[in-house]
This record gives structure tokens, sequence and C-alpha cells, in this order.
């Protein structure tokens, strides 16, 4: 489960800063 959520927010990190 952990692990899921820690990708999670590297996807969204990473996302925000292409927008």
């Amino acid at each position: 489960m952990m692990k899921h959520v820690i990708i999670l927010v590297i996807l969204l990190v990473i996302s925000f800063p292409a927008y």
C-alpha cells in the first residue's frame, strides 16, 4: 500500500513542474 502512495506522490510532483 505504501509503495503505491509513494509512486502516486512522485507522479504528481513530476507532473506539477511539467505543467
